[in-house]
């Protein structure tokens, strides 16, 4: 019995590992993603919903990728790619409103599980992101976050980092993905210690899409 035993363990683990180095070829995928995305504002410097600390804004993702293996012995991949990402924020009947659009550029570490049709592919790495436009409303006044304060906006940083972990499975070519996104550097770096902390975004990333 303790032989049967040895050798189902040993069966096992080889099947694992044959699997494993089953994805052992550079592939792109195409993703759409929904991403609630929480803005944390100590201070309250956007001046809305006095009192709160965070934001809750809903966000929605596009993008391609590409993850290139680094070694056909071991399923190692660097991915990296580029993604538009729309986010928004509305209450009391639209009167207190935020809107952003971003251009992200992830680059990731990947490994690949695959146990034909499913391949699972944790990852973490970091993301560029370029603020392309953003505002806020209150009722009919507008401003915009990222022009320079002298110039009549809220002065936020145009360009950020933030790091990102999660998991990518696919049945045969379709994805289904999970990631959580925090941020390496603030959205807004506090210059007055009156207005409170930095203000910073984290966010969840459920996506949808294919691999080709």
């Amino acid at each position: 019995m303790k032989k049967l035993k040895i050798l189902a363990i040993g069966a096992i683990l080889f099947a694992l590992s044959s699997t494993a180095n089953a994805q052992d070829e550079s592939f792109g995928t195409f993703f759409a993603s929904y991403n609630p995305l929480g803005i944390y504002d100590n201070g309250d410097l956007l001046q809305m919903d006095t009192g709160a600390s965070k934001k809750q804004c809903s966000s929605f993702t596009a993008g391609v990728t590409y993850a290139n293996i680094l070694s056909h012995e071991t399923p190692f991949f660097i991915e990296y790619g580029l993604a538009g990402q729309y986010s928004f924020w509305n209450k009391n009947d639209d009167i207190l409103s935020l809107r952003m659009v971003s251009v992200k550029v992830p680059l990731s570490l990947m490994y690949a599980f695959d146990w034909d049709p499913l391949t699972v592919i944790p990852y973490a790495g970091v993301d560029g992101v370029g603020y392309v436009w953003g505002q806020t409303a209150i009722g009919s006044l507008k401003t915009d976050m990222f022009k320079p304060v002298d110039k009549g906006g809220l002065g936020f940083n145009r360009f950020g980092i933030n790091w990102h972990a999660g998991a990518k499975v696919f049945i045969g070519d379709f994805l289904v993905g999970v990631a959580y996104e925090g941020a390496i550097s603030p959205l807004y770096k506090n210059k007055t210690p009156l207005l409170g902390s930095n203000i910073t975004t984290r966010q969840v990333n459920v996506a949808l899409g294919f691999r080709f």
